[in-house]
């Protein structure tokens, strides 16, 4: 209430009324919905009025039509007009918008309010002259080239490249804190989340397989985890969507600056409502040998001054180079004047361990460097899970880790429905593909193969080209999973493309002995094999094929950095991701040696 002093001496005062709707999009009619809510407060105001109460404000986040004398702004004027015998305002979400026009000061405190035009504006208003109209431009052609590089996501080993919002699902999230930081009044509020406390660490889930679709990218895009989690790292299995939900991420920012309408009306509600923020989205390969001193973009340059590589310096490049050349080197302005998302993407793609190294030691001191003049910086940066004990990556004291879970039961119909809308299947189609999904989910050994995005698509394409035929062809249906893994990861890893036939007979070996020893109890092994073991195995195997152990350890690398089926579930020890797959590799073995 706002106080007035009047001629008479007796106190005057003003009724500000906030009717606030969490999902205004969902009101069909919001000057009835608006008369409700004033309806509820008659008897209050009435009181209030004889107090001295001499205007009342009516003020709503919800938006209001125009249309003269039939849309919702008229016709609530006219209802309300009558209703307190003082004068009435209504204020809509378009004037409250209007009235905090020009006012970067509580924008930027809360950069939730902000769009997509008021982010250029504000780059405008706050520089003159040439220096703001190349900022600006710059910037704008920045994001419209990584929103066209963006809008596919690409899985060439099973022909499928369509649009990133026609296919993405969010995956549920599990997240470890090392410091019990005070969780419990600030928790996620998304559908099914639960928190557990232990004597270490907080942990933060939604893992339960529900009818619910908001998962990790909700909440790095809400409010909480824009408070919270402002420097994270996101890990994942092979195929399991890190650098998709990282494409994601950016183009829900890149949609709303760029005002891609029909995108914006693709994306689920919350992230519709999201703070806003510049997005960089970088390959993490690219800084490595922007750090070492070579330029990713122009591979015939070298430079000698490696003291200026920094990652502040590469992010000006990436601006340059994505906005056709327009000369750039304002990042400290910007980030002085609007929030940034900074994307690191694919910190496990960096092959070699010191360059690894060098780069997480890069980013870790930029970041404090760039926060200090950002209003609002969040850094996400993805990986698989370290392979070796001592494997370079981000403190996890001061880096949150998210880890990927599998993908729910009802996400596999929800992203199949998708995948059937992209491939064009008729109706008659889509029942009979439905029905045999269905069928094969009931299957253990295919239930553990749609554990992630790239499983899940690989196990749809076979599908779609086998029928009901698949359960009876297990072996070809695993040989054509092994075949599509190693492809993918051929193409991601020069290690993997020169080794691929390699990497194959020693995970058919391993898996024998693995499952053998398993099978008859012996060292207790529970499929499992120490580091030491592993690789004293993989040098036995090499000198009884003739093969040269010089490369046992770019061999042992691509196995567990690159090709990740066996992986680290108890420290120290290895074993098969599922256990389907290492069955399926010992009857190779067994069938490509036994006599």
């Amino acid at each position: 209430m706002r106080q007035i002093a009047a001629d008479d001496g007796k106190e005057e005062f003003a009724i500000y009324q906030v009717k606030f709707s969490r999902d205004p999009n969902s009101i069909t009619d919001n000057s009835r919905w608006l008369l409700e809510r004033a309806e509820g407060e008659r008897e209050k105001n009435a009181r209030l009025i004889d107090r001295g109460a001499t205007e009342y404000f009516l003020i709503s986040n919800i938006s209001g039509t125009s249309h003269l004398d039939g849309g919702s702004i008229d016709r609530t004027a006219k209802a309300l007009a009558t209703e307190f015998g003082i004068p009435i305002h209504c204020w809509w979400r378009d004037d409250l918008n209007r009235l905090l026009d020009g006012n970067w000061g509580i924008k930027l405190r809360y950069p939730e309010i902000l769009s997509g035009h008021d982010f250029f504006r504000l780059l405008l208003e706050t520089s003159a002259g040439e220096q703001q109209e190349r900022r600006l431009n710059a910037l704008r052609a920045f994001l419209a080239d990584q929103y066209e590089e963006d809008v596919q996501v690409k899985f060439k080993q099973v022909e499928l490249q369509n649009r990133l919002l026609d296919l993405f699902i969010d995956l549920p999230f599990r997240v470890t804190f090392k410091s019990k930081e005070d969780l419990t009044s600030q928790t996620f509020r998304g559908d099914n989340v639960r928190l557990f406390f232990d004597d270490k660490s907080v942990v933060l889930t939604n893992q339960q397989d529900d009818d619910s679709v908001s998962g990790t990218a909700t909440l790095l895009l809400s409010e909480w985890g824009n408070q919270r989690l402002r420097q994270v790292v996101v890990e994942g299995a092979p195929g399991q969507g890190k650098s998709t939900l990282a494409q994601y991420l950016c183009q829900v920012h890149r949609i709303r600056l760029l005002h891609k309408h029909d995108d914006y009306l693709q994306l689920p509600l919350t992230d519709q409502q999201s703070s806003i923020r510049i997005q960089l989205k970088v390959d993490l390969r690219d800084l490595a040998s922007w750090i070492s001193g070579s330029d990713p973009f122009d591979v015939e340059h070298v430079s000698s001054n490696i003291a200026s590589r920094s990652m502040e310096s590469f992010l000006a490049r990436l601006i340059r180079l994505h906005s056709g050349g327009i000369d750039f080197d304002d990042l400290l302005e910007v980030s002085k004047l609007a929030p940034l998302l900074i994307v690191l993407d694919g910190l496990d793609e960096v092959a070699e361990i010191k360059q690894r190294s060098e780069v997480a030691t890069a980013v870790t001191k930029a970041i404090p460097r760039i926060r200090e003049n950002c209003p609002s910086l969040n850094v996400v940066i993805t990986s698989r899970p370290a392979a070796f004990a001592n494997s370079p990556g981000f403190d996890s004291e001061h880096f949150p880790h998210i880890e990927l879970l599998s993908v729910k039961r009802s996400q596999i119909n929800l992203y199949a429905g998708r995948w059937m809308d992209v491939r064009g299947l008729s109706q008659k189609e889509r029942a009979e593909f439905q029905g045999i999904l269905d069928e094969k989910m009931d299957a253990p050994h295919l239930r553990d193969l749609a554990r992630n995005p790239m499983q899940l698509t690989i196990l749809l394409s076979l599908i779609l080209t086998q029928g009901s035929a698949l359960p009876d062809e297990r072996t070809n249906l695993y040989d054509e999973y092994v075949d599509l893994f190693f492809s993918r990861e051929s193409a991601k890893s020069p290690a993997v493309r020169k080794h691929i036939v390699l990497l194959k007979d020693l995970h058919r070996y391993i898996g024998w002995v693995l499952h053998s020893t398993a099978e008859t109890g012996r060292k207790n092994s529970n499929g499992r094999i120490s580091v030491a073991d592993l690789e004293a195995l993989l040098t036995e195997y090499l000198t009884s094929e003739q093969h040269s152990i010089d490369v046992i350890e770019e061999v042992f690398s691509a196995m567990l950095a690159r090709v990740v089926m066996i992986v680290p579930r108890v420290q120290g020890t290895y074993e098969f991701e599922i256990q389907p797959l290492r069955e399926y590799f010992a009857a190779r073995f067994l069938y490509d040696t036994a006599p």
